[in-house]
């Protein structure tokens, strides 16, 4: 019960059992080390790579152009702007990806 208040209070506690049990003297730097070295697919860099930075990044812009309409015409006019232009884009590069194929075709002898 609360003295300033009168009124009961509910608390609970809580206590972690497993800490007290775990021994950090048996993971030592050089056994971390092992062990990510073993399952290097756990230390993979947060950096995203260029693809997903280019995607962000067209969608940060959609989004701007997107928030700054104030009517549905202007909203509509900015969807279209950006829908063309992520197509155009696509389309890009998928043309720069068959282009590098056939130059990689090209440059390296069948066997």
């Amino acid at each position: 019960q609360d003295p300033c208040i009168g009124i009961p209070l509910l608390v609970q506690s809580f206590r972690t059992k497993w800490w007290d049990k775990f021994h950090d003297e048996k993971y030592d730097s050089k056994y971390l080390d092992n062990f990510f070295n073993k399952n290097s697919i756990l230390c993979k860099s947060a950096a995203p790579n260029q693809t997903t930075i280019k995607f962000l990044q067209a969608k940060s812009r959609a989004s701007a152009m997107l928030a700054q309409a104030k009517t549905k015409k202007e909203y509509k006019k900015s969807w279209l702007k950006c829908s063309t232009q992520w197509i155009l884009d696509q389309k890009t590069r998928n043309l720069q990806r068959l282009q590098s194929k056939q130059w990689i075709s090209q440059t390296i002898p069948p066997q």
